[in-house]
């Protein structure tokens, strides 16, 4: 299987009667959530850039297709959500970092030190800065009984 070398990031927010209904929400909002997102650790190929999207081509697989994706995502029924996904880059790969939470900045700091240590404790010919995509949304209201908010680097489709 070869990985594709531009991976797209999407975020979105979602609400719902439970907090699986609003992730499924979000997701469905991105893009993504017509697919089977098999979770990978963290690591980018050599050569891989990242793009934000968006919104997924839901069109791109079809429904019911394995994909990889690093994913981050909160729910909560009585407060706000946040999640991040952020990535750095070296000659020899790079390196996702996500997190979900209530409070953005709170969820953006995780990943900033996250990639901060992932940096430092690897070796590599590191370039550029790091990037950082995040969304959130407050708690929620009228009928909603959950929120959700998610945001998916895709690797691709794994069969």
């Amino acid at each position: 299987m070869s990985l594709p070398l531009t991976l797209p990031v999407v975020c979105a927010t979602g609400a719902g009667a439970t907090a699986l209904d609003a992730l499924d929400d979000a997701l469905v909002s991105a893009g993504v959530g017509d697919f089977n997102l098999i979770e990978y650790s963290s690591v980018l190929p050599v050569g891989a850039s990242v793009e934000r999207h968006e919104r997924f081509p839901a069109d791109r697989y079809p429904v019911g297709a394995p994909v990889g994706a690093v994913m981050a995502s909160a729910t909560a029924t009585d407060a706000p959500v946040a999640a991040a996904v952020g990535w750095t880059r070296a000659e020899e790969g790079g390196i996702f970092f996500e997190a979900g939470g209530a409070d953005p900045d709170v969820v953006e700091r995780e990943v900033r030190a996250g990639l901060t240590g992932a940096r430092a404790r690897r070796n590599w010919a590191w370039h550029g800065n790091e990037s950082v995509v995040l969304t959130d949304r407050r708690s929620p209201a009228g009928n909603e009984g959950a929120v959700a908010a998610v945001v998916v680097a895709v690797h691709g489709r794994l069969d």
